[in-house]
């Protein structure tokens, strides 16, 4: 059903079960009685290799037969209490049907089932998320607050040069897409603090989002990479990269849909511990070897040292950008405990998301460092670069 994780104290939960369609004058004989299995997270991986339902059930930790109304309506809730003294656990609520009464339904109906869990103060939240929303207000008014000077900095470039400055841009947009990310999350966790339930659209606008704002400055340190902004402004691919780009972009954004088919799956304890998490952190390697060669044949072709200065800044940058998130995810699925593992991730990839921001945001923005000195925003703007 799903799993929950509580912290030292009394947990709580309660369930009711209901048929999907009444059997109406269909006969049960001995009725229609199903079982709730609670396991804690030590006998987890062995019950899932226990072959029949009644050894299985022999490691519950706690056990509720509930018997389901024949008629479609709900059953009465049934309500468990769940406790440990000395650390964190991640309980399993399994539906059971070890008596197989299931049998004597008809093919097309199913039952349905409501849970509810409490953490041990009472909250809606599981451990793994308890205590985000703070965090996340505070990272988020740093994001409003450079993406307020970003983009004030472009609109005085603009007017100041009568030109766009497409890296600011860029960074720019990309902090927007983070801010609105934080917006969703944040209202996804708020929500969820009400009724336990929280807003499907909300957690997937905020994930998809985030990972575009990614994806935008995985794009730009590729084109940097290239040379651009720096040798040259305009190339003949142009009109290949872009279309290029958004198909690549919006490839990750589906990933993460069709991810979120098994968001609950009892192995799954952060966003990216599934086949589709994995799918985006190999993308973003094969991203960083293509990065990587083309830095590699910009830099061989640099020749002045204030340059190769600057291109020996920006690689170390940009390596690790592209390979932290993956190293965060890979040592929290590796080392990490599981009801870490989220708080673990989402707080790791959302501080070095933000952290990377910061620093190309000073990097390509201030007029005292090396990337002013050497790009072509920084040298005399030539009359094809003026907006007509």
């Amino acid at each position: 059903m799903t799993k929950f994780a509580i912290a030292p104290g009394k947990g709580e939960f309660q369930t009711r079960l209901q048929l999907n369609k009444g059997l109406g004058k269909t006969k049960v004989p001995n009725g229609l009685n199903m079982s709730v299995f609670v396991y804690l997270d030590d006998d987890w991986d062995k019950v899932r290799s226990l072959e029949t339902c009644e050894e299985k059930a022999q490691y519950s930790k706690l056990s509720k037969t509930i018997q389901v109304p024949l008629d479609g309506s709900w059953s009465d809730f049934s309500t468990g209490f769940l406790n440990q003294k000395l650390r964190t656990h991640v309980w399993f609520f399994v539906l059971a049907d070890c008596n197989n009464t299931l049998s004597q339904l008809p093919k097309a109906n199913r039952v349905n089932w409501e849970l509810e869990v409490f953490n041990s103060d009472g909250s809606h939240f599981s451990q793994e998320e308890h205590g985000m929303i703070s965090p996340l207000l505070i990272v988020l008014t740093v994001i409003v607050g450079f993406f307020i000077t970003n983009s004030i900095k472009f609109y005085k470039f603009y007017r100041t040069e009568e030109s766009l400055d497409y890296p600011t841009l860029i960074i720019t947009v990309s902090l927007f897409l983070e801010l609105l990310s934080l917006v969703f999350q944040i209202s996804h966790y708020w929500i969820f603090s009400i009724d336990g339930k929280g807003s499907t659209i909300f957690s997937f606008a905020g994930q998809a989002l985030g990972i575009a704002s990614q994806f935008l400055i995985t794009c730009l340190l590729l084109l940097m990479a290239y040379g651009w902004s720096i040798k040259f402004f305009r190339f003949e691919e142009m009109d290949l990269v872009i279309p290029l780009g958004i198909v690549l972009g919006l490839m990750h954004i589906f990933i993460v849909g069709l991810g979120r088919v098994n968001d609950d799956e009892s192995y799954r304890y952060h966003n990216y511990e599934n086949w589709a998490g994995m799918m985006v952190m190999g993308l973003r390697v094969l991203l960083f070897g293509f990065w990587l060669y083309l830095y590699r044949e910009t830099y061989k072709s640099t020749g002045k040292e204030s340059e190769k200065s600057f291109f020996g800044q920006f690689g170390v940058l940009s390596s690790l950008y592209f390979m932290a998130v993956p190293a965060v995810v890979f040592f929290a699925t590796m080392v990490v405990a599981p009801y870490w593992r989220h708080k673990f991730v989402t707080a790791g990839t959302l501080l070095l998301q933000t952290l990377t921001l910061i620093i190309f945001t000073l990097l390509f923005t201030t007029k005292s460092n090396k990337y002013y000195q050497i790009s072509m925003k920084g040298k005399t703007i030539l009359p094809s670069n003026k907006l007509a």
